[in-house]
C-alpha cells in the first residue's frame, strides 16, 4: 500500500494533476521501458512499475524519488523525477573602475567574451529585468541587455555610489559618504527608505535567498543581513582587503578584491555558499587594475 506524507507540491510539470498525496521511495530497478521498480518509504516491497512523465529521465537505482498519483489515481503512480540541484548557466560580469571597462566573461572564468567602454569609473553592477545595471558616481544606468545601447539613466541619491543590487522589484544602492544603503521606488530615482550601513565604506552589494549581502571596504567584511534591513545576521572576513565587488549564482557568493592600487592583481573568489569558506578564485580580467562591481548575467 502506498503510504502517503504530509507534502504538497504546489508546481508541476507535464500533465501530472496533484490534488492529492505524494509519497516518496527509493529506485530498485530500472526496467528499461521509462518505468522503474521502487521501495515506496515504509514497504519492504518493491512496487514493480513505475512511470516517469519526465522525456529524458536520469534517474539511477538508489536515487530516492517523490510519487505522485496522476490524475489523483491511486493506481497510475508516477514518478516526478530525482530532486538534483538545477544548475543556472550565466557569466561574470566584471567592471573596473581605473580602466573605465566592463567585462563579460565566459562562465565564471577570467575570459573575456565582451567589453563595454561607454561608461566612466563603473563603480556598481547588477541585473534588473534582463538588462545590465550599472553605475558611477554621477549616474546609475539601465543598459539594453548586455550593451552600450542606454535605455535611461537617473542620478544616484547619493554623489558616492559604490553598490547595486536588485531585489526583483526595486534596486538597491549604497555611497560610501554617508555611509547609507537605499531602497528605490523600481528603477528610478526616487527612495522609499534608506538605513546606515554596517560598515564605514559600503561597497558590494548582492542578494542571496532573499537577504541582502554587503561588503565592507574599511574593515574588510562581508555582512549578511536579515532581509532588506540594517539588522544582521551574521558576518565573516572577506578573503582579501576591500571587497568591491559582490554578486552570487544562485548558490554561492561570488565577490572581488581591490588588490593593490593601480596594480594588476585582483582576484575573484568562489565561496562555499555564503560563508567565508573558499572553494577556488582566479585572476581578474586581463587590464583589471580595481575591481569596483560584480554581477552575474543569466
Amino acid at each position: 500500500m502506498l503510504r502517503p506524507i504530509s507534502e504538497i507540491i504546489r508546481n508541476t510539470v507535464g500533465n501530472i494533476i496533484h490534488r492529492l498525496s505524494v509519497v516518496t521511495g527509493e529506485v530498485a530497478v530500472d526496467n528499461g521501458d521509462g518505468s522503474y521498480g521502487v521501495f515506496i518509504a515504509g514497504d519492504p516491497k518493491a512496487y514493480p512499475r513505475i512511470f516517469t512523465l519526465a522525456r529524458d529521465p536520469d534517474i539511477a537505482i538508489g536515487d530516492t524519488v517523490r510519487i505522485l498519483y496522476k490524475n489523483g489515481d491511486k493506481n497510475n503512480p508516477i514518478i516526478w523525477p530525482p530532486e538534483k540541484p538545477i544548475a543556472i548557466i550565466g557569466d561574470l560580469i566584471v567592471c573596473c573602475f581605473e580602466t573605465h571597462k566592463i567585462w563579460r566573461c565566459k562562465g565564471i572564468s577570467n575570459e573575456i567574451i565582451d567589453t563595454l567602454t561607454n561608461i566612466s569609473n563603473p563603480s556598481g553592477l547588477t541585473i534588473a529585468n534582463g538588462n545590465l545595471i550599472s553605475a558611477n558616481y554621477e549616474y546609475i544606468f539601465v543598459h539594453d541587455r548586455f550593451s552600450e545601447t542606454i535605455l535611461d539613466q537617473f542620478e544616484p541619491p547619493y554623489y558616492y555610489n559604490n553598490g547595486l543590487a536588485f531585489d526583483g522589484t526595486n534596486l538597491i544602492s549604497c555611497d560610501w559618504l554617508k555611509k547609507k544603503i537605499y531602497i528605490h521606488n523600481g528603477l528610478s530615482s526616487s527612495i522609499l527608505s534608506s538605513f546606515n550601513s554596517p560598515s564605514t565604506f559600503p561597497r558590494g552589494l548582492t542578494i542571496i535567498n532573499g537577504d541582502l549581502v554587503s561588503g565592507d571596504a574599511n574593515n574588510d567584511m562581508i555582512y549578511i543581513h536579515n532581509g532588506i534591513t540594517s539588522t544582521i545576521k551574521s558576518s565573516f572576513a572577506s578573503p582579501k582587503p576591500q571587497p568591491n565587488g559582490l554578486t552570487n549564482d544562485g548558490n554561492n557568493l561570488i565577490s572581488g578584491d581591490n588588490g593593490t592600487y593601480g596594480v594588476e592583481d585582483d582576484l575573484v573568489y568562489i565561496h562555499s555558499g555564503v560563508t567565508g569558506t573558499i572553494l577556488s578564485s582566479f585572476s581578474a580580467p586581463t587590464g583589471c587594475k580595481r575591481i569596483n562591481g560584480l554581477t552575474y548575467f543569466r
